[in-house]
This record gives structure tokens, C-alpha cells and sequence, in this order.
């Protein structure tokens, strides 16, 4: 998704991811959505009426956290208007992980800029996870959306890093207590989080 303060552009994002940036949820939260809604890619190109823009206070046309918000009503109404999504909000118990850091000490490095730039990549036998400027709780969050379950930030840690992890793509949804299989050579997601930036 491509945002700016006169709207936002999509390609080939799913009904579901929509509904992830409307809501700002994850992906595990999401229950309900039809196959298609999941599979098919929509190319959106959303702008803003010259009116609407006007009412932003011009402060706020610039900011990020601002630009986000008005995003996500935009999405929604679209959602609603578009597809006549319906939302129902249920409280459901779901099992979770935690990320402490390892006694060693955290071997992310810590940055003063929040650059908020978060890179995953997978392919058949190898992925990867490089974050830079960003905070643990959005480490966290695409941890959860890989893992299909919350990971909860119990670090006590604040602030903005850079992070990068390198591990196989076959164990990335795999238990701690899950055996590798036989030709991975990689480490898992997990030992990869143990080893290469200090978490658990």
C-alpha cells in the first residue's frame, strides 16, 4: 500500500489485508472471510476529495500517525461501502508466545531514528526478517502474523532498533518443542531469535 496525504494505492491486496489495515489487526484475528476474500488480489487507487483534504488541519497532512488514521476510516468506509462487510467484535481466548530478553543481553541495535521500516522475505528454503528503526511491540506484531498467534512484548524495552533475523522458511510456524525436518539447515525462528538478537 502506497499512502499520501491525497489518498492511498493498492496493488494485489487481498480482501483480508484490507481488513487487517482497517482494523489494524492481525491476521489471526481475522475469522470469517470466504476463500476469495483471502485468494484474490484487488488493485485500489483511492483519492480524496479537495474538500476533505481542506478540513485536515495542515499540521496533520504531514504526519504519519495522523496519515494512518485517516487511512484506516478511509478503508473501512470503502470496506463498507464496496464489499457491505459486516463486523462482528467477539472475545475469543487464543494461545500466545512471549518475548523476553535472553540473560546474554539484547543483541539488537539500538537506533534514534524511528524509521518504522519492516522487510520480510521468504522462499522455499530460506526467509528472513530485517527491521530497521522500528520498536519491539512491531517486532512482536509481525512475529504474531507469522506465527498465527499473539506474541506478547514482555521485554521492558523502549525505543527504536534494528533487527535482522535469518532462519528457514520450514520451521518459521514451527513449536519450540517441533523437530526440524531432515533437510533444514537453517536455524528455526526461534533460534534464530535466541541467537542472533538475544530474545526468547
Amino acid at each position: 500500500m502506497w499512502t499520501n496525504e491525497n489518498g492511498f494505492r493498492t496493488e494485489n491486496v487481498t480482501l483480508k489485508n484490507l481488513v487487517q489495515i482497517a482494523f489494524n489487526a492481525q491476521e489471526y484475528q481475522i475469522l470469517g472471510v470466504p476463500g476469495w476474500a483471502k485468494d484474490d488480489g484487488w488493485d485500489i487507487n483511492a483519492k480524496n476529495e479537495v474538500a476533505e483534504v481542506d478540513k485536515v488541519p495542515l499540521q496533520d497532512r504531514k504526519s504519519q500517525e495522523a496519515r494512518t488514521q485517516r487511512v484506516r476510516s478511509r478503508v473501512r468506509h470503502m470496506l463498507e461501502e464496496r464489499f457491505q462487510l459486516k463486523v462482528r467484535q467477539e472475545e475469543k481466548q487464543l494461545p500466545l508466545y512471549s518475548l523476553t530478553v535472553d540473560k546474554s543481553g539484547l543483541k539488537a541495535t539500538a537506533v534514534k531514528e524511528a524509521k518504522g521500516k519492516m522487510q520480510v522475505n521468504r522462499n522455499n528454503a530460506a526467509a528472513s526478517i530485517k527491521g530497521d528503526g522500528i520498536t519491539i511491540d512491531r517486532l512482536c506484531r509481525t512475529l504474531g502474523n507469522m506465527l498465527d498467534r499473539p506474541v506478547v512484548d514482555e521485554t521492558g524495552l523502549d525505543g527504536f532498533y534494528d533487527v535482522e533475523l535469518k532462519y528457514s522458511a520450514d520451521t518459521s510456524a514451527a513449536g519450540k518443542d517441533s523437530a526440524p525436518a531432515e533437510e533444514v539447515t537453517g536455524p528455526s525462528m526461534f533460534t534464530a531469535l535466541r541467537e542472533q538478537a538475544a530474545c526468547d
